[in-house]
């Protein structure tokens, strides 16, 4: 366990700062990353797991990783709130969370997969005492099934059929509205990734949402996993606020909030689901 070394910690606040075009130091910045397999601690003080063949890792190692979808983290979040990281995988958005919400907050963060360990380790070495690591997958039956692990690629482990699967493993699956690990409060947040499971989960906090306890979703949707029509028949039922997270580009990356349009979303796309009542506007 280290500190990030001088120069990519530079590189990292440039990438942070949403500077154009900075991403391409890291192919001159490499060779001084420090040692691979260790866990990292970044600029801001969290910590990032140095393994530059896992995308998430490397891109957390790196900065600037879903900058615009932290962004809004950051203006949903509230000191003493809760927060559900469902598919938490190494906690870049469980350390944020802890953060945001303080000493008087929780965390709930739910990674049965590959990950788990280097979860726990970041949690126990980060001293987060308002973090709690469920080792449990979220969908809309309870017990047990085969979790697909698609090589060494642990944030792309998923409970979706027809995923390809290189290896797989027996994990317990809870719904989110009867979990007794989340109390029964206002949610901050439900932050869902979980690889093309993103409708199952939702579909397991109905009673959730049924009981208008949850101020906003984020969630990542894609086409290539199969319909995402079940998206538009959530929003329309909970009557919710849906935007597409984004950048408008200038001599830094902004971040920008588009109206949700299924048809818009090609290969990938992070969504933000409100309540009526949450307002979130971007900066100028």
């Amino acid at each position: 366990m280290s500190r990030q070394p001088f120069v990519p910690a530079m590189v990292w606040r440039l990438n942070e700062a949403g500077v154009r075009g900075a991403w391409r130091l890291w192919r001159y910045v490499t060779p001084f990353s420090g040692p691979n397999g260790q866990l990292v601690q970044l600029p801001d003080r969290s910590w990032a797991f140095n393994d530059p063949w896992d995308y998430m890792a490397r891109q957390s190692c790196r900065g600037g990783y879903e900058r615009v979808e932290r962004w809004a983290c950051g203006r949903l979040i509230r000191p003493g709130g809760l927060v559900l990281d469902v598919g938490a995988n190494h906690g870049i958005y469980s350390q944020l969370a802890a953060k945001l919400v303080g000493p008087t907050g929780r965390v709930i963060a739910f990674e049965p997969g590959p990950a788990l360990p280097v979860l726990q380790s970041i949690i126990q070495r980060a001293g987060y005492r308002n973090v709690e690591v469920v080792p449990c997958a979220v969908g809309c039956e309870v017990g047990h099934t085969t979790m697909v692990v698609p090589g060494h690629q642990p944030a792309l482990a998923t409970l979706r059929h027809g995923a390809e699967q290189l290896d797989g493993r027996q994990v317990e699956v809870v719904r989110l509205d009867r979990c007794p690990a989340v109390p029964d409060q206002e949610i901050d947040l439900m932050k869902i990734d979980t690889e093309g499971y993103e409708g199952e989960v939702l579909q397991g906090a109905e009673r959730l949402f049924d009981q208008g306890l949850v101020r906003a979703v984020l969630l990542e949707v894609s086409p290539t996993f199969g319909s995402i029509s079940y998206l538009k028949r959530f929003i329309e039922r909970y009557a919710l606020s849906a935007y597409t997270l984004g950048y408008k580009r200038r001599l830094t990356y902004r971040p920008n909030l588009a109206p949700y349009q299924e048809a818009n979303v090609r290969g990938q796309a992070n969504v933000l689901l409100t309540r009526k009542d949450v307002f979130l506007l971007p900066p100028a």
